[in-house]
């Protein structure tokens, strides 16, 4: 009973910093009324923080921010802030609606003069939007344009990711050996940098990767060095994903 009292207690203390950190937040922006840079700063603000607890109110701070950056005829902005949106429709599932903002950030991009970093930033959630809309060859494509841009650059701790999402692509048109190479390839990239969360990640994507395709053994020696860094980090979640492979 005395623990079940303590978790109720705990949840509670939780949620109430949560709802004092929102307050905070709204305070700030109700405060600032101009429509400028700030305004949409303070907008974010607030939408990033529906993002982390309650995603489906993170929308109407993000339009409005997105409606100042068209005021401000603001092209940069208003690419970064229709790509976020995208990333928010992606993750409740809302593919069309992802796809559409996407795109129109993709018409700004394609008219004015960006960076390869600008680029990739945008494309990289075009890729994965492509890929939850059902149109893998698309998402390949703009993956490995992605991987082609990266190479401006110097390597960076989203490399791996570009090649995770790489490999994913590959992976939904039935390229398995593909997959595999840029899999293998995040996991030597993440190495390389010292990001041994994404190295250890990788590692377990790879042992995803075998079990799908019927390669067990594989599968069982991949996970198997993923569980002690999971254990010592007490990532429970990704301990209890590695075990049900």
């Amino acid at each position: 009973m005395k623990n079940i009292l303590l978790l109720i207690l705990l949840i509670s203390n939780i949620g109430f910093a949560q709802d004092k950190k929102l307050d905070s937040l709204l305070t700030v922006l109700n405060s600032h009324k101009e429509k400028d840079t700030i305004r949409i700063q303070h907008l974010m603000a607030v939408s990033n923080h529906h993002f982390l607890s309650d995603i489906d109110k993170a929308e109407p701070y993000l339009e409005e921010a997105i409606a100042i950056a068209k005021l401000l005829k603001d092209d940069k902005l208003i690419i970064d802030l229709r790509t976020q949106n995208a990333r928010n429709y992606a993750t409740r599932g809302l593919s069309t609606e992802a796809l559409a903002e996407i795109l129109e950030a993709i018409k700004i991009l394609d008219r004015i003069e960006s960076t390869a970093e600008e680029k990739i930033k945008t494309l990289n959630i075009l890729s994965t939007v492509y890929r939850g809309y059902g149109d893998n060859e698309k998402s390949l494509e703009v993956a490995l344009q992605v991987l082609e841009l990266s190479k401006e650059l110097p390597l960076n701790n989203q490399v791996p990711r570009y090649h995770y999402n790489a490999g994913q692509s590959y992976a939904t048109l039935d390229n398995h050996k593909k997959a595999e190479w840029h899999f293998f390839k995040a996991q030597e990239l993440a190495k390389e940098i010292g990001d041994k969360h994404t190295e250890i990640i990788m590692t377990s994507v790879l042992g995803d990767h075998y079990k799908k395709i019927g390669e067990y053994q594989k599968a069982k020696d991949m996970i198997k060095k993923s569980i002690p860094y999971y254990e010592l980090k007490k990532q429970d979640r990704n301990l209890a994903s590695s075990y049900r492979i």
